[in-house]
This record gives structure tokens, sequence and C-alpha cells, in this order.
């Protein structure tokens, strides 16, 4: 049993509705067309062969002739087409908001034979290979879905994984498989060289961190997620397994940039960022659990560079308020528990941090649904967010925060956004690291529209004999290989 603090509204992730839960749930029921490894390097899936046309637009897949559907439909390249094109064309199952970063790349999908089939890309498509990996794509089987139709479809998804629906609550989000039992098998425990004894799986959820915890400690459960950081020690000391999933994303603060704005003035933005203390955000407010940000990505990130970096200068951070044009006049901070979890304590910290150099912050909590409307409105300072990577890239941030000015900002950097606009078209992974780079160099001479301030690491707890929990590079949690001991 795993116990996890996010909900699935709907079995279809393409849904605006579907939560964190359905990226787990995916893991044991679909498979990617590619997979990401534990390393972070990407290899075949059920697509054995891949090549990418030397133009980067197209990719032609080689799929396994050994994969099966679990009602026992064989897997071939006419379901591959046929996914994407419901991907591509059905608007009213696959919204626009969901499905944009296929639909405006993606052309179409032709099959060139059995198991055969080539993308075609309407233009470059930088974030082809973190979405490619993606078991919540969802490879259909094209001959029941034409049988049933969507609704039918998604009401218990057929999928080539290891498990199967065999119930399915979604009013409490709670939901029962079973390992597959068919002739045929998963083909993916023999290419992992890995498998589970695990027959009956049930993922239940509960917002409440201390609800799970209690789950964990009656062995009512095997697994939670999401585990406070201060409460690994007592699991620890109790002889529960601590497990960090790797830092998916990334926390910034992005400035109200737009002129007649306090923070136009770059003397502001750079006085605030200098006041933060990264490293004490992350040990005193997430136990260490956490990486504090130097810049906009990682060590080992494309486009980090180990000189540019935040530095941490109160008195230069009051000198420039002195020198700004920010008269001290109360500035509005909004921000959402919804995006970050430790918003409550993270934006006190920050409060109290920048009135220490004279910037005078009102914090204003905002339900999710307010605190969007209120961000793409222009109407507040300042507001805290967060976003995840793809693959081995924060290229959301670059490219879309950035390059499209997503939240209506309003900063003005030509050199900046004409970065952010080209890495829109770029696939080439040491192209990408230098415009990334230039990118980052800017943003720490200008100091917008974002500050970076930290990553956090998702903690999972197990009881003591579970073990063979994968994670793909990513912060979910992958149980479909795990094993419980004696």
């Amino acid at each position: 049993v795993m116990h996890i603090s996010s909900q699935a509204h709907t079995l279809s992730k393409w849904e605006t509705s579907a939560g964190d839960m359905l990226t787990d749930l995916c893991f044991l029921v679909f498979d990617p067309m590619l997979k990401m490894y534990e390393d972070g390097t990407i290899g075949g899936w059920l697509a054995e062969e891949y090549k990418m046309a030397d133009d980067s637009m197209s990719i032609y897949f080689k799929l396994r002739e050994d994969v099966w559907f679990t009602n026992g439909s064989k897997f071939n390249a006419d379901d591959v087409a046929f996914t994407f094109e419901q991907i591509l064309t059905d608007t009213e199952h696959y919204p626009d908001s969901t499905t944009k970063n296929w639909r405006n790349y993606v052309d179409h999908v032709e099959v060139t034979g059995e198991y055969e089939c080539t993308m075609y890309f309407k233009k470059l498509m930088p974030e082809f290979w973190g979405l490619i990996v993606d078991n919540s794509t969802q490879i259909i089987d094209k001959e029941t879905f034409e049988q049933i139709g969507w609704e039918a479809y998604f009401a218990s998804p057929i999928g080539t994984g290891p498990y199967e629906f065999t119930n399915i609550d979604l009013a409490n989000s709670s939901f029962e498989l079973t390992i597959r039992s068919d002739e045929h098998g998963w083909f993916g425990y023999d290419y992992l060289d890995a498998y589970t004894n695990v027959k009956n799986i049930k993922v239940m959820t509960s917002s409440e961190s201390q609800t799970r915890i209690a789950s964990l400690k009656t062995g009512e459960v095997q697994i939670i997620d999401a585990v406070p950081t201060s409460d690994v020690p007592a699991l620890v000391d109790a002889g529960y397994n601590i497990i960090k999933m790797p830092p998916n994303q990334q926390v910034f603060l992005e400035f109200n940039c737009a002129p007649g704005k306090a923070f136009a003035d770059q003397k502001l933005r750079e006085a605030l960022s200098l006041v933060i203390d990264r490293e004490a955000i992350v040990d005193v407010l997430l136990d260490g659990y956490a990486f504090p940000a130097q810049t906009g990505c990682l060590p080992g990130n494309l486009g980090y560079r180990e000189e540019v970096k935040y530095s941490y200068d109160v008195e230069r951070a009051k000198a420039l308020v002195a020198e700004s044009t920010y008269g001290g006049e109360e500035l509005q901070f909004i921000y959402t528990t919804s995006t970050v979890a430790i918003a409550n304590e993270l934006c006190q910290y920050i409060q109290q941090a920048a009135a220490e150099v004279g910037i005078n912050l009102k914090l204003i909590p905002q339900d999710v649904a307010v605190f969007d409307s209120e961000r793409l409105a222009g109407n507040c300072d300042i507001c805290l967010s967060a976003i995840v990577k793809t693959a081995n890239m924060w290229y959301k941030t670059a490219a879309n925060v950035i390059g499209d000015d997503r939240f209506n900002s309003g900063y003005v950097n030509d050199e900046l956004k004409a970065l952010g606009l080209e890495i829109q078209s770029v696939l080439d992974e040491k192209v990408m690291d230098e415009k990334l780079a230039e990118m980052y160099a800017i943003q720490h001479e200008d100091f917008q529209p974002v500050l970076y301030l930290y990553y956090p690491t998702l903690l999972v707890a197990t009881q003591g004999n579970v073990s063979g929990i994968l994670n793909h590079n990513r912060h979910y949690p992958d149980i479909s290989a795990v094993v419980i001991g004696e």
C-alpha cells in the first residue's frame, strides 16, 4: 500500500483536473516510448531503436514486437500514431492547456510498417527528450479505444505496463491494481533485470502528512511520500527507510518589473537578492533536504557555470536600497501554499530579511485560483512561484517564464528575452547549454524577472523491508519493481 499526498480526479493525464498522483499510477499501467534511466541517460523502451533526422525535424522509431496490452491486444505502430493523433486533434478531451508542448511542435506520426513509425515536427522541439520518456503520455490501444470510446477507456485505462486496475474510487482518490496475469506478461522486467514480489498494490491519498506517517507507523501502508523534513530523524531512528527523490522543482521569486513599479529598479531587485540567505532557507526551513540556488540551475544541468553565483551581503543591500528610487512604500507580495508547501514560513523569512534593509513587503496569501489571476493581471509587486524541469534543463523557466514572459512580469531586457525565445528552437544540447549559460549570466547582473531560491527534494519513507523503488531521475516514485523483504 502506498499513501501519497496528491490526488487523481481523473485517469486521463490530459485533463486539467489530473493530479500528480496520476504520474505514480502511470508508472504501473503505461509505458513510455523511450525510457530515462536512474542515471539520467535515455534509451529504448517501447521503441527499441530510434534515430533523429539530421535536421531534427523528424524521428524514426522501430518498436518492440514483444509488447502486449493487458487486455490481450498486441501493441504496434498504429497504437502510437493513434495516441498522438488524439493528443494533436482531440481538443475536447485533450485541451490546449495540457497538450501544447506536443501540439505546438508535432505535425503528425506516419506509420511505415507494423512496428515502425516516424514522428514529424512542425518546428524544432526542445522539450522532446524530456517528454518522450514520460509514462503519462499514456500510449493507448487503438482498437479498444475505437470500440468503447474515450469515456469508457479512461474509466479504467488499459496500458502495456506491469499492472492493471481492479478497483477505482475517483471520489476518494483510491486505486487498487494487480500484477498482470495474462500469458504475455510485462516485457519490462526482463529488460530492467528487475522484478517484483508484490501482486497487489493499493494507492491512496491524504493531504495531511501526519495521517500518512501514522499509517506507516501502524503498518497499514508500506510507502508514503512528501515526508516533512522535521519528521525524518524520528523515522530514521525507528528503522524506516528515507529515500531522496532527485530535485524536479525550482522555487523562485518573480518581480513585477513593469514601468512605474518599485521593482522596475534594478538596484532594488539586486538588494532583495543580496539579503536572502539561500543556504539558511535550506538548513532552517527544509532541514537540509534541498539545494540552495546559486544560479538558475543545478550542477550537472545544462547552463551551469560554477563561477556564476548569488551573493549574500546585507550591507551592500542597504546601500543599494538607499541609492534606488524606492521610497519605502508597502509592496504587495502574493503567494499560495498550493505551489510551495513551506510558503508561509518562507515568505515570512523573506519579509523579515527585506525589512532589515528597508524593503517593506506585505504578505498576501491566496488560494491558487486567485493567485493565478492576480499574478497574470500584474496586481502584485512580487510573487512566489515554482516550476518543474525538463529532463536535464530548466527549460520552462527560461523559455516560457522569461522568453514568453508568460506571467506578464513586464521586464525589459532585450538580450535576455531574445535568448529565451531563441532556445525555443534549439535541440542541440551543446548549443542549449551555451544559451542557458548566457541567460543565467545576464540574470546575475540584471536580477530580472526572477530570483532563484532553492531546489527541494521529495522525501519518500518506507518500511525497513522495502526496496526497489525507482525514480528515473525524476521526483516521482516508481514502485513497479518494488520488493517486500522478510
